[in-house]
């Protein structure tokens, strides 16, 4: 469990849009995120939790990957989603799951930024291989210390944000084309990664107020009506 001293009972990212209540999430502007799926033990979980503080990140964790597919099939926002997956696969468990994860990332969003890493004890050569092969990474948790467990998420974080770094730039200049200003860019940015106006008021250091005069401006100039028809035709535009 993530410890109480460092977080709030607010709803993630995720559940916000499915409407499935799965995190208590940590306190910060919650544009990068640590998705943790499984039944970690206490040592592993603290890694976990060493890593996300250190990196700021927003927890959210599912107790297996059915229901973290059942919040993903309902999140129009994983294309802009930042962070990593972790995922625990113990030995001797059927693989079928992280396979429907990593295929629906590959087909239904080849282009996502949200990395994923499985964690466990596989004893099946071939299920480990394929598992590192089409992820970012396995990794077995028996001997895994503090510092590998972080130096493994960092890896795969690294390769997140550099992508969301390309991805913004990509973003930033289909917006200047619409006449939006740079504060106005700034809070699409942030619209189309699924935050609300209290978490982009926090990470941009203004009023709530502010930013939803901001909104509503990106909302009226691109002719939508809400987020997810935002977070559409952004996307739309960057697979053009």
């Amino acid at each position: 469990m993530i410890n109480s001293d460092h977080k709030i009972r607010t709803k993630s990212l995720l559940s916000a849009i499915s409407g499935i209540p799965v995190a208590e999430v940590t306190q910060s502007p919650l544009d990068v995120h640590l998705i943790i799926v499984g039944s970690f033990n206490l040592s592993h979980q603290s890694h976990l939790e060493t890593f996300a503080k250190s990196k700021q990140c927003a927890i959210s964790t599912f107790s297996d990957l059915t229901e973290l597919l059942q919040a993903l099939y309902q999140c129009p926002h994983i294309p802009y989603l930042a962070g990593v997956i972790a995922t625990l696969v113990t030995d001797g468990e059927d693989i079928s799951e992280p396979v429907s994860l990593l295929k629906f990332l590959r087909t239904a969003h080849p282009d996502a930024i949200i990395r994923s890493v499985f964690f466990g004890s596989i004893t099946n050569v071939d299920s480990a291989l394929y598992l590192s092969e089409q992820s970012d990474g396995y990794k077995p948790l028996t001997t895994s210390s503090e510092k590998d467990v972080v130096k493994f998420l960092d890896a795969a974080l690294d390769a997140a944000i550099d992508k969301r770094g390309r991805l913004v730039e990509n973003l930033a200049l289909i917006a200047k084309a619409s006449a939006l200003t740079p504060k106005e860019i700034d809070v699409l940015l942030k619209v189309i990664s699924g935050l609300s106006n209290k978490e982009i008021a926090l990470g941009l250091n203004n009023s709530s107020r502010t930013v939803e005069i901001h909104r509503a401006s990106v909302f009226e100039k691109l002719n939508v009506k809400n987020a997810i028809e935002l977070s559409q035709l952004m996307h739309g535009a960057m697979r053009r």
